[in-house]
């Protein structure tokens, strides 16, 4: 029998107290990690207007809502794919996205989803998404370093391309951010 979900991990208004999940639920956030993508977007603006996204182990979707913000801010709309092996009900701001913003919340394994299928996710005949995101993360309590480092590589190379003249899902110039748990072996 697996270990229970520790309560900021679990789905929904149990997240924790601290400030965080507080103020993510004041936002309309569906997760507090949604923050750090919304610090690297002001530093590094990953999201450019139009772009493509395509955002792994979206579930619950916090990411994927700050993916939409930003693209619908920008004016010239995009795309954002959001895949996970939950199922992810659309959170607010994602069932009625704005104009000219594509969202698509698919259940699946990202990792042996076909690119095809994930690059036509995002409609306009793309060749590559613009921006890949992961949060993937094992489900258990007290998941290793390791599994996290393992799972960001899978994505790195989802991304850039696995193997000799297998091309990645990233079109050449994009950007890609991958979550790890920090701890031992992280660094």
């Amino acid at each position: 029998r697996p270990p229970p979900r520790p309560r900021a991990m679990a789905r929904g208004r149990a997240w924790g107290d601290d400030a965080w999940a507080a103020r993510a639920r004041r936002g309309g956030l569906a997760a507090r990690s949604a923050f750090k993508l919304e610090e690297a977007q002001r530093r590094f603006g990953l999201l450019a207007p139009g772009a493509a996204v395509l955002d792994l182990g979206c579930h619950p979707g916090g990411w994927a809502q700050v993916c939409v913000r930003a693209l619908a801010a920008g004016g010239r709309g995009g795309a954002v794919v959001g895949v996970d092996l939950k199922d992810t009900p659309p959170p607010p701001g994602l069932r009625d996205p704005p104009a000219g913003v594509r969202v698509r919340l698919l259940k699946g394994d990202a990792l042996r989803a076909p690119p095809a299928a994930l690059l036509a996710a995002a409609g306009g005949g793309r060749a590559g998404f613009d921006c890949v995101l992961s949060d993937m993360m094992s489900d258990t309590a007290g998941v290793p370093v390791a599994a996290s480092l393992r799972l960001a590589e899978a994505a790195l190379l989802l991304s850039v391309g696995a193997g000799a003249g297998r091309g990645g899902l990233l079109r050449a110039g994009g950007h890609a951010m991958v979550k790890i748990l920090q701890g031992r072996g992280s660094q």
